[in-house]
């Protein structure tokens, strides 16, 4: 198969965005270059998350739903309900 000149332009970007998102995850300054400012912003803001607070809040729920006897639909609710609680802080 051959590829066209758009379909490797677009595995170029592709390619350049991976090599930027990789760059952000490993704490370097990425210049933006204006093909994908947005998506790196998306990336930046993710790549600096702390996701631990959430974890560590699934594991715990997680054990109390598996636990529960009670009928799926009624620990559905719960669960949700909970994590809507825990969302709002």
């Amino acid at each position: 198969m051959r590829l066209t000149s758009a379909s490797s332009d677009r595995r170029s970007q592709i390619k350049r965005f991976n090599e930027d998102v990789d760059g952000l995850i490993a704490g370097a300054e990425v210049e933006a270059t204006g093909e994908y400012d947005g998506l790196l912003d998306v990336a930046a803001d993710l790549a600096s998350s702390d996701f631990s607070r959430a974890s560590e809040v699934r594991n715990s729920l997680r054990a109390r739903l598996l636990g529960d006897n009670a009928e799926p639909r009624a620990a559905l609710e719960r669960a949700t309900e909970e994590i809507e609680r825990l969302l709002r802080g």
